[in-house]
Order: structure tokens, then C-alpha cells, then sequence
């Protein structure tokens, strides 16, 4: 059973749509992102599902309960969702027991268990998360990640079906935010726990997403998997919100080739479209390969060391085109561009 439905949902503010018509929907154990920059409606769509605003048109239904939609628009605390906010949102005057216990002591509704019952669920929660022993501490005594895993214990502590998180890591530090996304999924996919994760970062949603819908204008430009969208864009929005690259004019001469002003490039998979198509094709950075062997075709202007590498900006007729390599080269230095096969993204116009 789908454990989130959305379909032809529609918000406006005096007139201006938020998003129009958003259809999506989340499986059991799946983790959703909703992707995009600043503005395109992601977070409202969040608010939304929690019941935090009110829509103008559409449905939702949570775990195949109608929760918004033909006259019906049930608060958040009846919709049995656990939610988890950039900033924690956890009460500084609360230890982190308590603050675990909370959502247990005050769900409406619902029988209150006894307190061995609840101390128990609170140490099974803190081993959970890896926070066994700290159940006596208060927030301003934990750090940014041990705040986030208390966070997430109190949002799974009433067993939701649903878990909702916004922008969760961006106040983590960068050195140990790819360690907690790892946890945090495990976690969450230790429980079977179906969610849907806001953010504005791809590295983020890369790694801690099953589906990602990447939004632009309060639309879904593309619902697929990570390794889908990064590797078979449809649309140039996408393309270029994924990676930076460099679109190249192109005409397709053969099954897998398309002509292009650096010769012929090469796919490993073939094109839906006809020989003779036109259009755009877009080049990341790390296919574009360096050669110091004639003929020359190109100059590099500038380089930047990146640890596993370099970054290369190389001057090509008229276009300036970031290049990764592994190769230290001398910037002045002519050299000869090409593009090394891959799955190549040519958009026709």
C-alpha cells in the first residue's frame, strides 16, 4: 500500500500558485526527495502533507486515509506523522528522555502507557540511534548530529506512518554530515519507515533518497531514482540542476555518434532519436578528456587543485569549458579537446 498518495494538489498566495497540479506518490520503506532550489515549493509541499496549511484543490492521503481534499482537512496531530525541522525543534527545558517521551505522553487519542513501559521505549529508541547513557542530558549539552538523532527518535517514538523532513542536515557540520545521512537512513530503513526528505542539496538526496522529484516552479520536472536522473536527465533543468556541464550544438550521424565541433562523440547507448536530428548536447566536466599530443584544438586558461585532481578551464574557440582530470598540466599549455564515450544526454530542438 502507498503510505503517501498526492494528486492534482494546487496552493496559491492571492493568486500566484505555489505548485499546481502535484501529483506523487511514496511506497512503503521508501524514502522520497523533494529536490529543488529556493522557491520552488518543496517546503510548502511538505507543510501541505503535515497539515500545517490548508490547499486549494487536490487530495492527500496518508497511509490510505483521506487527510486533505473534498471537504476534509484533518489537523496534523490526527495524522499520524512524525515531522523533523531544520533547526530540531527540540525544548531546551526537557532532557533528552523527556524530549523522546514527549510526542508518546501527549499523542491524543491513544492510551498512555505505563512509565516502565515508556522508559522502556525511550532506551530502545536511544540504542536506536546511538545515544545510550545521554538520556539525562539536555539539547545545549549534545552536538548538532546528536541533536538531529534525538530529533529523529522523538519523530519515530509514537510508531508514524509517515515521517516528514525538512532541510534535516543543513545545519550539520560538513565533516560528519555524510556519516549521519548514512545513519539516519539505516535507521529509518530499519524500521521500514516510509519518508519524505526536503532539500536543496543533490549530494544530500543522492545519498539519502530511494525516489528523487526534482521541482522547479512548483512543478516536478522528473520523479526517478538517484542514479535515473543523474544518468538519463529529460529534461535540460534537470541536466543542469544535477552537475554542471557545457551544452555542445550536435547533429546525430549514427546509431550511438553525434557530430559535434570536437568530432565525433561517441555513446554508450543509442538515441530515440532519428539520424539527422539536431540539438543540444550536454557534457559534464569529468568526460571531456586532455591530451598534450597534436593536433591542438584548445589552451587551457586556469586550473584549481581539488585533491583527487585538478579543474581545468579550457579555452575552445569561443566557449569556456570546466574540465576534470587527473593530469597536472601547465595553464597556457595548448592541449587536444575530446569527449570520451559515455551515456550521452543530446536534447533535440
Amino acid at each position: 500500500m502507498e503510505k503517501l498518495s498526492i494528486s492534482n494538489l494546487h496552493y496559491s498566495v492571492h493568486g500566484k500558485a505555489i505548485f499546481n497540479d502535484l501529483s506523487l506518490s511514496v511506497g512503503q520503506d521508501q524514502i522520497l526527495c523533494l529536490l529543488g532550489a529556493s522557491g520552488c515549493g518543496k517546503t510548502t509541499a511538505l507543510k501541505a502533507i503535515a497539515g500545517l496549511l490548508p490547499t486549494q484543490g487536490g487530495q492527500i492521503y496518508i497511509d490510505g486515509q483521506l487527510v486533505n481534499g473534498d471537504g476534509v482537512f484533518l489537523p496534523p496531530e490526527s495524522r499520524n506523522i512524525g515531522m523533523i525541522f531544520q533547526d530540531y525543534a527540540l525544548f531546551p527545558h526537557l532532557t533528552v528522555g523527556d524530549n523522546i517521551a514527549f510526542g508518546i505522553v501527549h499523542m491524543k487519542n491513544s492510551k498512555k502507557p505505563s512509565k516502565a513501559a515508556l522508559a522502556e521505549r525511550v532506551d530502545e529508541l536511544l540504542t536506536l540511534v546511538k545515544l545510550e547513557g545521554l538520556a539525562a542530558r539536555y539539547p545545549h549539552q549534545l552536538s548538532g548530529g546528536q541533536q538531529q538523532r534525538v530529533a529523529i527518535a522523538r519523530a519515530l517514538a509514537y510508531s508514524p506512518q509517515l515521517l516528514l523532513l525538512d532541510e534535516p542536515f543543513s545545519n550539520i557540520d560538513p565533516q560528519v554530515r555524510h556519516t549521519l545521512i548514512a545513519e539516519i537512513r539505516q535507521i529509518l530503513k530499519s524500521q521500514k519507515m516510509s519518508a519524505v526528505f526536503v532539500t536543496h542539496s543533490k549530494e544530500e538526496g543522492f545519498a539519502f533518497a530511494d525516489q528523487m522529484a526534482v521541482m522547479n516552479n512548483g512543478s516536478i520536472e522528473q520523479l526517478d531514482s538517484p542514479q535515473t536522473l543523474f544518468n538519463h536527465p529529460q529534461t535540460p533543468f534537470v541536466a543542469e540542476f544535477l552537475g554542471k556541464g557545457i551544452y555542445l550544438p550536435g547533429e546525430v550521424v549514427g546509431v550511438n555518434t553525434v557530430q559535434t565541433a570536437l568530432g565525433i562523440v561517441s555513446s554508450t547507448a543509442g538515441f530515440d532519436s532519428p539520424i539527422g536530428s539536431e540539438g543540444k548536447l550536454f557534457v559534464r566536466p569529468q568526460y571531456f578528456q586532455l591530451d598534450e599530443a597534436p593536433p591542438f584544438n584548445a589552451s587551457i586558461s586556469s586550473k584549481s587543485f581539488i585533491g583527487s585532481g585538478f579543474n581545468y578551464q579550457i579555452s575552445f574557440d569561443d566557449l569556456l569549458i570546466d574540465v576534470s582530470s587527473s593530469e597536472d598540466l601547465s595553464v597556457g599549455a595548448m592541449v587536444k579537446l575530446s569527449v570520451n564515450p559515455h551515456r550521452l544526454h543530446l536534447f533535440v530542438e
